[in-house]
């Protein structure tokens, strides 16, 4: 057992059962917690270590017992948790606070520590001291049943060994007693072999509200809810040798908490159940966090199937508007046509020199002036509606083309993309570099798209008065996910401006170019379908960073 050492049996001293066998009750308790728990002398040196310690620490009981627990504080924080130690020594009460400490590694081990005084009488006898695992906290219950099924078979084991230990441990029992009382996270209940609580710790008391004097001699099934786990357990613990129970249970003031609790049979070395340990740990703000978070999840579900189905809806309106605006413009077209064809006709009339010339002059003042620019006007109208019909067919497309999902070879891809605008690049004057790209999860031609865009706008809002940088580049992020960007120093964004650039028909220079302001909203539409997220950073008259994410591999997608 890891509290072996202050445990040891003195040689040739005459046994008292009972007092045994509550010695052993109590460090089964320890030794079973799912917590490290530990206890200090008067000089800060460790007297007893238990299983869970070694896990979090890396140390065996055996390398540390003797040794000052401040070795396993970074030596920078020494001197302030040696004067905590000191203010604890003198009764004042702390909180139990977050920390780093050392593992036998040298790794920082982020933990939530708890600290008091042990004490028999007024004599100051050292410290109590747990430590629970903070960077484990996501998975706590798994490490929990593991922790537990260890314990259980160390428990069995160790407590044959104790069962022959002599009436001369009384000192280290009452040590071992303080140290279990006070433990405040975890209800540590001893039980005789009936199920009857024969001892009560403060972490027991804090959690059921029930007082020692309360529960005394009263089963445990009393804290169950009816119909729920029983005294069953009780009858088949010898042969099941533990019980493990994740559930409701009931308080003093008939509230709820639920609770993970694992009771563990204390035999001796004949293997006779002297009595049972019960662990219990108090698990309802997770469980309501959980319930919150399943809550919440099954409205987003639902809100995400809604805005879906709306998404779907719109799309299918865009492209059924912009279908049927195709029918009424090609009319459009072919009536300016005639028009024109028939403003040429008359032209060629008038030149005959039949017409008289007072007749000529006014009919060419009208078909050169009135008709030809009328004609003009028809056509720019035409071609700039024919241009957002296009526009929002593309858009419809993003969302709705079926994706050719394949490791895309980004750098080829921005390559492509570069060499396509290389005569605008050129007519700039502008310089593009094209840095480390790894590959993406997701459709090739859609990723070419989004990367043509965004170079395009890049060339567009260049700042004339200097020479155009542009710079496509990536950046690892993390969670499955990789961020790339194009970086320009051209005309900048005002802030106003940043987030509605991404919404159709919207452009934060409209006199500079020329396009429908659709190029950024089918951009955001083919990342959002490929997982990712897309932004800006920007400064006005300084240039603009535009970032997008995409998956790595499937796991992202």
């Amino acid at each position: 057992m890891s509290t072996n050492t202050p445990l040891s049996p003195r040689p040739h001293s005459p046994v008292s059962w009972d007092q045994d066998a509550d010695h052993i009750r109590l460090a089964a308790v320890i030794e079973s917690a799912a917590l490290a728990i530990i206890s200090t002398d008067p000089d800060w040196n460790v007297r007893s270590w238990n299983t869970a310690a070694e896990t979090l620490f890396g140390y065996r009981a055996g390398e540390m017992i003797g040794r000052s627990v401040l070795e396993l504080v970074p030596q920078e924080q020494r001197n302030d948790v040696l004067a905590l130690a000191e203010r604890v020594r003198g009764g004042e009460v702390v909180a139990p606070f977050a920390a780093l400490r050392l593992h036998k590694d040298g790794a920082l081990v982020q933990v939530t520590v708890t600290i008091w005084p042990v004490r028999v009488a007024d004599e100051f006898l050292g410290l109590g001291i747990t430590y629970s695992d903070r960077a484990g906290q996501g998975r706590a219950e798994a490490e929990t049943r593991r922790t537990h099924s260890d314990l259980e078979r160390q428990v069995g084991d160790r407590t044959r060994e104790l069962a022959t230990a002599s009436e001369g441990r009384r000192s280290s029992e009452e040590r071992f007693r303080l140290l279990v009382e006070g433990v405040r996270d975890y209800a540590i209940v001893i039980l005789d072999p009936k199920g009857r609580v024969t001892s009560w710790n403060a972490g027991a008391e804090r959690i059921t509200g029930f007082a020692a004097d309360e529960v005394m001699g009263r089963h445990l099934g009393m804290f169950y809810l009816p119909g729920g786990a029983n005294a069953a357990w009780i009858e088949n613990a010898p042969e099941d040798a533990r019980f493990e129970h994740e559930g409701w249970r009931v308080r003093k003031d008939g509230s709820r908490f639920w609770a993970n609790s694992v009771i563990t049979p204390i035999r001796d070395a004949d293997g006779t159940v002297l009595g049972f340990s019960s662990v219990t740990r108090d698990l309802t703000e997770r469980e309501r966090a959980e319930e919150s978070l399943r809550q919440r999840t099954g409205e987003l579900e639902i809100a995400n199937r809604e805005l879906a189905q709306r998404n779907t809806e719109n799309e299918m309106f865009v492209y059924s508007v912009s279908h049927d605006l195709r029918s009424p413009l090609v009319n459009l077209q072919g009536f300016s046509r005639e028009l024109e064809k028939a403003a040429r006709g008359l032209s060629e009339l008038l030149a005959e020199g039949d017409v008289p010339s007072t007749v000529q002059e006014r009919a060419r003042a009208i078909l050169d002036g009135r008709v030809t620019k009328s004609i003009g006007f028809i056509h720019s109208a035409v071609t700039r509606l024919s241009n957002i019909i296009d526009a929002l067919l593309r858009l419809s497309r993003a969302g709705r083309v079926d994706y050719r999902w394949e490791s895309v070879d980004m750098g080829q891809i921005a390559a492509q993309v570069v060499k396509a605008a290389q005569s605008t690049i050129t007519e700039r004057g502008a310089t593009v570099t094209v840095g480390a790209l790894p590959a993406a999860w997701g459709d090739s031609t859609a990723l070419e798209q989004v990367l043509g865009n965004l170079v395009g706008n890049a060339l567009v809002y260049l700042d004339p008065a200097r020479p155009g940088l542009i710079e496509i580049g990536s950046m690892s992020c993390g969670d499955g996910m990789r961020t790339y960007f194009v970086r320009d120093n051209g005309l900048g964004i005002d802030p106003g401006h940043q987030q509605k650039i991404f919404h159709a028909f919207q452009r934060a220079h409209p006199g500079v170019g020329s396009g429908e302001g659709l190029g950024l909203a089918i951009v955001s539409r083919v990342i959002e379908r490929h997982r990712g997220r897309v932004w800006v950073e920007s400064r006005a008259g300084t240039g603009s960073t535009f970032f997008f994410t995409l998956p790595v591999s499937t796991n992202g997608h």
